[in-house]
């Protein structure tokens, strides 16, 4: 089965974003010129046993690779349709600062797949520095934070420490968290897909907090809201000092390009075709 990408994803670059998310495998590097004319999706003709169907991207009918040369299966049509509307969408050049889905599949792949043990560890990490788990001394700042961070670590606690309370600083000391902590959080991530490991790599980088990441990817939070939470104290200061245009603007799209892109990710990856 073979279809048309008839779907156009428009995305903006965010390279401190790709670099933090471990893409080893040079996508960011490319510098090519349109070289193919035909972009369609197919299933997998070669299917691994008991395995609900993979899919595949062709450039004028041949076999979409990796930067490290791995055919790029993909776990549902839905991906693979994102991925061809990017393939699609590029001009004379190819730019893929304006690829992000493709990206994110070539580092589940190349990168992910091989050390998600690793890739878990250096998130676990955040949650000695998560922005949930930081409140200000100014007043105003204090009540949006409550307002806007309590309601998250309050569903972050009841699914992975009912028994005891997230650790809060209230000045520059790191908080320290309870070891059930670590432990909950490990043991999911151990049963995350690699798709899921890859979106929840690049959110948390760049919202600088794994309770965030984990409510993104799990969908128990939303991606607005999720952003909103992220950047509350650089938006207080925004409204006390102003915003530099050209610096903040340009940031904070690539915040929402990323973010955004990585939840879409990890919701077409799970809608892979049951066994």
């Amino acid at each position: 089965m073979e279809r048309r990408c008839g779907r156009w994803l428009h995305t903006s670059a965010n390279r401190k974003s790709v670099a933090a998310a471990g893409t080893s495998t040079g996508v960011s590097s490319w510098r090519l010129r349109r070289f193919y004319h035909k972009v369609d999706v197919r299933q997998a003709r070669e299917q691994p046993a008991a395995h609900g169907g993979e899919w595949e991207v062709l450039l004028d009918g041949r076999v979409l690779k990796t930067p490290a040369k791995r055919p790029l299966r993909l776990p549902s049509e839905s991906l693979a349709l994102f991925l061809a509307s990017e393939w699609q969408a590029q001009r004379d050049k190819i730019t893929p600062q304006l690829m992000p889905m493709m990206t994110l599949a070539s580092t589940t792949l190349d990168v992910v797949s091989s050390h998600r043990e690793s890739t878990a560890q250096a998130l676990l990490n955040y949650l000695h520095t998560d922005t949930v788990c930081f409140r200000d001394s100014d007043e105003d700042l204090v009540r949006r934070q409550e307002a806007l961070l309590l309601p998250v670590q309050r569903a972050f606690e009841e699914r992975y420490c009912p028994h005891t309370a997230l650790d809060i600083s209230h000045d520059i000391r790191p908080p320290t968290q309870p070891p059930e902590v670590f432990a909950a959080v490990s043991d999911a991530m151990r049963n995350m897909s690699a798709w899921d490991l890859t979106a929840l790599q690049v959110v948390t980088m760049n919202l600088k907090s794994l309770i965030l990441g984990m409510g993104v990817v799990e969908g128990w939070v939303s991606v607005p809201l999720a952003i909103a939470a992220a950047r509350l104290e650089e938006t207080f200061q925004q409204e006390q000092w102003g915003e530099v245009e050209g610096d903040h603007d340009v940031e904070r799209s690539q915040l929402h390009m990323w973010v955004n892109a990585a939840s879409l990710f990890s919701e077409a990856a799970a809608q892979a075709a049951p066994t």
